[in-house]
């Protein structure tokens, strides 16, 4: 019964299959997100349809112009139809009529539509508005009350006559002749008019970039009458280098303004109804760094804005913000990361337009891929706050192309090419689908590739080979990680020319060596010209020698099964040998096969398949299509008549024979078949497989290669993957990838049995396993024990089978034994955790309580053992736990035990150092002596003992290290002192001249120095010094109260009191001053009477003095001692010589007369200090015990005596 009711469920199954049409959609994967281009316009109908402008060619990656209506859930509007009205035409400016029709702005004129997409008649413009370059851009639109039409632009004619970029149209189509504007705008460069509204009043603002309105300077934005007049009450700030791109009407007349090039209103400002700006309105002192292109006020007097600004106020801020009414950025609408355009070296990032909807929800439009991660292709409606509204959904399926396609033996299937994003989220150029068609997200490629993917190779142990675009070659796991075990060069253009870089083909050799084509020129740095063989570590394989290589791109490769290598691609050298057909055989060494010679002219070959008995089939560029006998001769048995009408880009061989194509082509042997087609094995079509009208065109274009079937892979249970540059196939909708039906072709059914055996006696621990190929799935498994799963456990030894039946109810039966295996399984063991104990004072410890390991065996555990010591030391110590089973299997796992010291080191600081300080001020490096340490292990000794001791007190901390990172520390305090006086000059003396008056003195300080430093430098001079010889002591001090001590005389001038006598006439020195002789008479002076001439005779030998006045300064001169009235004192004051004088220790008298000579030395207050007799002509007199001073030296002879001065240094 059970075996009937399976064969009926089966029976069932294959009749439905069968029903199905093989080439009927199996699953379509979504529509290409959006649109391709840029949105500038956008309207919301009262019925919640959008009209949408712009310039793009396709939406949901089928072709639709520039113009389109789509439904408020944001699918196309079908009942549209605006028949290629706008195929050239970039869509500018829309406005709804009352009624329904839609006028629109654009960049050859203006059109007028009705309610259906069809072209309003009724609205006639003749022959429409023309500019400079033969077209008329209408930029702005506004709809008067009265159904006239305000239109702005860069047109400067309208039905051939001057109209200089504004009119204003009748509701006919016809120009409203009573809005005159005179000569319009101009300006030194041509006028571009952005924006026009319309006031409540019916006055005009109009803006963009301009010089002049009728001839007067309006900078940029201008207000008009009703009749097209200047409204001369409207005055701005703005001037003709700024740029206008947007204006918004507030509900009291206010008026926004979007600017560029303005700096002082950072891109956005508010005007009062005069034209004047208003403060109140403050965007901050840096507003937007970029230009704003669209202003929008909600209803609650909110601004929406947006524009190509990246930053608001320096915060980033990318192209799309809502202020408050004054201004201030309004955190509730909240972007989140905010908009991303993933190349903006074309068009910029930009928001160009906003509809507000009554629900408060937003659209926007304009040129960006993504909104908050998710990506939105221009278009994209958000909620009140700021987040997407996901109810408008404009597409979710891949976003571009699909070039390569791997099925996987599981049924999932590996799709590449250059998309971006699936299911509205990143999905960079890889993505892996289940059988069902969702997308498998145990398939982790973290963020994917940076470039296009070219091609994809599986590998048996299920690894996978990715080549492409930049030089991309990797190899990632199953799982989609990348494969570390693969580490390749770098592929770099060729020294003699730069091209692109990229990888195009891949082939898997039987040792696991890979052979990668391309376009690349070294590999690794050396030469390796489009063509290279790799390990399967990624290193270059250097027994494959190409030499000088191809002179072109490689497109495709294959092994045959004796290792020979098939080139196809686009090149005519290989080695310097002509290659005409772009295709050569190479042996396994890279050599050329000369037994290959083919005899078709091929051009560029773009794909290769092998046939089982060797045949070649050849598809290229322009529809060549050809197959091969194995020496490279046509085979003329495949007859493809007149063949493809363009490129073939991929094949499929099926198992039957029959080969799918894809491609370019739209015919095949004058029999339409867009973009793939199945053939017999003798090269006729296949009639069975019916396309109709197959793969439409998905991107707008005059050339044929902008759509293309570029993979194919067909799953074991005939389904058909197909994957390109599509937009729908047979009228459904499914962007760059669909799934067919297919048909299934019936391979036999076999299967392999794996078991494992029971390893311990009585044990029921065995399984057994069948792996099915071929046949058709799905499989169904009946054992002799009544499982029906693939994989059976739980058993015990004996007999047993299993019974495979497929899905065409064929059946095949495997037979196993499970026996009882020789236990050869080894036990596991795991060590208890590691212990950590610490030392005693004998630095070891006994008795450690070490656990229990755990321990496993697949029979059973005997014996469990360890190596440990009895007493364990300081340190680490491994102990090795054993375990055995019954048959005397072992394992062993190792346990740390750690024994921790903790005791810190004694030590003892050396006695406090003195040191006396010499030359310098510091003592460097002295022998510090080692404190004393004991410890249970080896110590180590530093301390931190400066190179140089200054002066002072210094601590010095000594730390003991012992080998198990205990420390302690001790101070040592090292004292240095200075005993050495510092040194000072003996300074100069001075003299000065004062007019017999006491006088201050600037004194300048000696030179002194110290080994360490000069505290203080003193003296005793008085405030003013008297007249005559001052002696200055002078005492230097260092830091460590040192001192020394240095005279110095300052000598202030009086009147020269000195006397001469020649021939026994007495003479004062001085001259032209008041004289007064004087009679010295035992320390009283008499004056002389009538003695007051400068000279005097005496009339008898007596002391005589002089008293001389002169400038009111009075000085009398010492006594002077006449003996006899003749020449003999003179004579002596004549032959003296005294010197040196200034002297620090002795003075040398040298006199010509010694008979009865003395010397007498007083001190300045007349103190007898000694005498001496002079007794040869010349005398030496030490006088190093006199302090410093001035002395009186008093020298006498037989002839006379004189009185001399002395310094005393």
């Amino acid at each position: 019964m059970k075996k009937t009711l399976l064969f009926l469920i089966f029976f069932l199954q294959f009749l439905i299959i069968s029903a199905q049409n093989s080439t009927d959609v199996l699953q379509s994967f979504g529509l290409h997100p959006g649109f391709t281009g840029t949105i500038n316009s956008t309207v919301i109908q009262p019925d919640g349809k959008i009209i949408v402008g712009g310039s793009f060619k396709l939406f949901q990656g089928i072709e639709e112009k520039n113009f389109i209506r789509l439904n408020a859930d944001g699918s196309k509007d079908t009942s549209f139809q605006i028949n290629n009205l706008f195929e050239n035409h970039t869509v500018n400016s829309i406005i709804l009529q009352p009624d329904g029709k839609i006028i629109v702005g654009h960049d050859h004129g203006l059109i007028r539509l009705n309610t259906d997409g069809t072209k309003d008649t009724s609205f006639d413009l003749g022959n429409g508005f023309y500019a400079f370059e033969n077209y008329g851009c209408i930029n702005s639109l506004v709809l008067q009350p009265d159904g006239k039409i305000i239109a702005v632009g860069a047109f400067i004619e309208f039905q051939g006559i001057t109209q200089q970029h504004i009119i204003r149209l009748n509701p006919d189509g016809s120009k409203d002749s009573s809005f005159n504007i005179g000569t319009g705008f101009t300006g030194n460069v041509m006028p571009y008019l952005y924006s026009v509204v319309l006031q409540s009043d019916g006055k005009i603002i109009v803006a963009g970039i301009y010089q002049n309105y009728q001839n007067i300077n309006r900078g940029s934005i201008v207000r008009l009458n009703t009749d097209g007049s200047i409204d001369t009450t409207f005055d701005t700030i703005f001037t003709s280098l700024d740029r206008i791109k947007s204006l918004a009407l507030q509900s009291d007349g206010k008026i926004l303004v979007a600017c560029y090039n303005s700096i002082p209103n950072r891109g956005l400002l508010r005007l009062n109804t005069d034209g004047s700006k208003d403060t109140s309105f403050n965007i901050g002192s840096n507003g937007f760094n970029d230009e704003v292109n669209c202003v929008s006020i909600q209803p609650d007097g909110k601004i929406l804005v947006g524009g190509k600004f990246s930053s608001y106020n320096t915060t980033r801020q990318r192209s799309i913000i809502r202020l408050n009414s004054d201004g201030s950025k309004d955190f509730s609408f909240d972007i989140g990361t905010g908009l991303i355009k993933l190349d903006t070296s074309i068009v910029p990032l930009a928001v160009n337009s906003f509809s507000l909807l009554s629900d408060g929800k937003i659209i926007a439009g304009g040129d960006f891929n993504s909104y908050q991660d998710t990506t939105k292709n221009n278009i994209v409606r958000l909620n009140d706050n700021g987040s997407i509204d996901k109810s408008f959904d404009t597409g979710r399926g891949l976003d571009d192309a699909v070039l390569a396609i791997a099925s996987q033996s599981d049924k999932k299937f590996i799709v590449a090419g250059s998309f971006t994003s699936y299911d509205g989220i990143p999905q960079n150029r890889i993505i892996r689908f289940n059988a069902d068609g969702t997308k498998d997200k145990t398939f982790n490629i973290g963020k994917g590739f940076d470039d296009t993917v070219n091609c994809l190779l599986i590998q048996p142990d299920g690894k996978t080979l990715i080549g492409g675009k930049s030089g991309l070659l990797t190899r990632i796991n199953s799982d989609g990680a990348p494969d570390v075990s693969f580490s390749r060069l770098a592929f770099e253009s060729s020294s003699k020319l730069y091209f692109e870089i990229y990888i195009k083909a891949l082939a898997l050799q039987d040792d696991g060596k890979i052979i990668v084509g391309g376009n690349f020129g070294k590999y690794g740095g050396l030469s390796q010209e489009y063509l290279v063989r790799l390990n399967a570590n990624g290193s270059k394989d250097d027994s494959f020698n190409i030499g000088k290589g191809f002179d072109g791109t490689v497109n495709s490769v294959l092994v045959q099964p004796d290792g020979k290598i098939i080139v196809g691609g686009n090149f005519s050298f290989y080695q310097t040998l002509s290659i005409t057909h772009g295709l050569i055989r190479l042996n396994p060494d890279g050599s050329k096969d000369n037994t290959f010679v083919p005899d078709v002219y091929l051009g560029a070959v773009y794909c290769m398949k092998l046939q089982p008995d060797g045949k070649i089939i050849i598809g290229g560029k322009g529809g060549y299509f050809v197959r091969l006998n194995a020496d490279g001769s046509k085979d003329t048995s495949f007859n493809t008549g007149n063949g493809f009408d363009y490129d073939i880009l991929s094949m499929y061989l099926q198992q039957d024979g029959k080969i799918l194509v894809g491609g370019r082509f739209v015919n095949y042997q004058d029999f339409e078949s867009n973009r793939i087609i199945r053939l017999n094995a003798d090269g006729s079509r296949d009639t069975s497989f019916d396309i109709g009208s197959g793969f439409t065109r998905n991107r707008y274009s005059n050339l044929i290669e902008d759509n293309s079937v570029s993979a194919i892979e067909v799953q074991s249970d005939g389904v058909i993957i197909a994957g390109g540059q599509f937009g729908k196939y047979k009228d459904v909708r499914s962007s760059y990838l669909v799934t067919l039906n297919g048909t299934y072709i019936a391979s036999p059914l076999t299967a392999e049995a794996s078991q494992i055996n029971v390893p311990c006696s009585g044990g029921a621990t065995g399984s057994a396993s069948v792996s099915v190929t071929g046949g058709k799935r799905p499989y169904s498994y009946l054992w002799s024990n009544n499982a029906t799963t693939s994989t059976i456990t739980g058993l015990t030894p004996g007999n047993y089978s299993c019974e495979i039946t497929d899905a065409n109810l064929t059946k095949i039966t495997k037979n196993f034994t499970i026996t009882t295996d020789l236990d050869t399984e080894i036990p596991t063991i795991t060590a208890p955790l590691a212990v950590t104990v610490n030392a005693t004072s004998d630095c070891e410890v006994r008795n450690i309580v070490l656990g229990t390991p755990l321990t496993f065996d697949n029979c059973s555990v005997v014996s469990v053992t360890n190596n440990a010591p009895l007493a364990f030391p300081v340190g680490i110590t491994w102990v090795t736990w054993t375990v055995k089973d019954a048959s005397n299997n072992m394992a062993q796992a190792s346990q740390l035990v750690t024994v921790k010291d903790i005791t810190v080191p004694i030590i003892t600081a050396p006695p406090t150092l003195t040191l006396n300080l010499e030359q310098s001020c510091l003592i460097y490096m002295p022998n510090l002596v080692n404190p004393v340490t004991t410890d249970c292990s080896f110590v180590t000794i530093k301390n931190n003992a400066p190179v140089f001791f200054p002066l002072g007190e210094t601590k010095v901390t000594w730390t003991a290290r012992d080998a198990n990172a205990n420390i302690a520390t001790a101070v040592q305090t090292v004292i240095v002192k200075d005993i050495t006086p510092p040194a000072i000059e003996t300074p100069a003396a001075i003299t000065i001249d004062s007019n017999c008056k006491a006088a201050t003195v600037v004194l300048v300080e000696p030179k002194t120095s110290d080994n360490c430093s000069v505290a203080s430098v003193t003296n005793d001079a008085p405030a003013i010094f008297p007249i005559g010889d001052t002696t200055v002591t002078w005492t230097v001090k260092d830091k460590s109260n040192n001192t020394s001590t240095a005279a110095q005389i300052v000598t202030v001038k009086g009147l020269t009191a000195t006397i001469t006598n020649n021939a026994g006439i007495l003479t004062a020195v001085e001259s032209e001053a008041t004289y007064k002789w004087l009679e010295c008479n035992s320390g009283t002076f008499i004056a002389i009477p009538n003695e007051s001439n400068v000279s005097f005779t005496p009339k008898k030998p007596g002391s005589y003095a002089v008293e001389i006045t002169k400038n009111g300064c009075s000085v009398t001169s010492t006594c002077y001692e006449v003996k006899t009235l003749g020449t003999k004192d003179f004579d002596l004051e004549n032959s003296l010589k005294l010197y040196p004088n200034p002297t620090k220790d002795f003075v040398t008298i040298e006199i010509n007369a010694i008979d009865n000579a003395k010397l007498k030395i007083f001190d300045v207050s007349g103190k007898f200090i000694l005498s001496k007799e002079l007794k040869t002509t010349s005398n030496t007199i030490n006088i190093a015990h006199l302090t410093s001073g001035v002395y009186l030296f008093e020298i006498s002879n037989d002839n006379g005596k004189t009185i001399k001065k002395v310094i005393k240094k």
